[in-house]
């Protein structure tokens, strides 16, 4: 009786140690993604107050500069002025938004969780 006994707590015992496994696997890769939601929060969030508090200023100095240029120029010239800013304002307004998207596609949010999951992916693939 003691030898069939044993390979079923043999068995119970390595599902036993499997699960343990398999749960600290989870747990760890839960901590990381944690982490990272911690720092993409605080990331948001200063790009959030920055991008505001750029933008004020800007568009205060902005409407400053363009009043005054616009209120100096001859009053038959208003008009190239008022086209001259447009222009610039255009360019400048597209090349912010070409920056955006480059530091929005340069760090993919949980980057370091796909990674950690793509590790994973490979090495149960590598033992079929």
């Amino acid at each position: 009786m003691s030898e069939k006994s044993s390979p079923s707590a043999s068995l119970f015992q390595s599902l036993r140690r499997f699960l343990k496994s398999v749960l600290g696997i989870a747990r760890s890769r839960l901590e990381l993604f944690a982490i990272e939601l911690q720092e993409e929060k605080w990331r948001f969030q200063q790009l959030l107050i920055w991008s505001v508090v750029g933008v004020f200023a800007a568009v205060m100095t902005v409407s400053v500069v363009t009043a005054t240029v616009v209120y100096l120029v001859g009053e038959e010239q208003r008009g190239y002025a008022l086209g001259a800013f447009c222009i610039v304002y255009a360019g400048l307004g597209a090349f912010a938004f070409l920056r955006v998207r480059k530091v929005i596609q340069d760090h993919p949010p949980f980057e370091q969780s796909i990674e950690e999951l793509k590790k994973d992916q490979a090495w149960l693939e590598k033992g079929k």
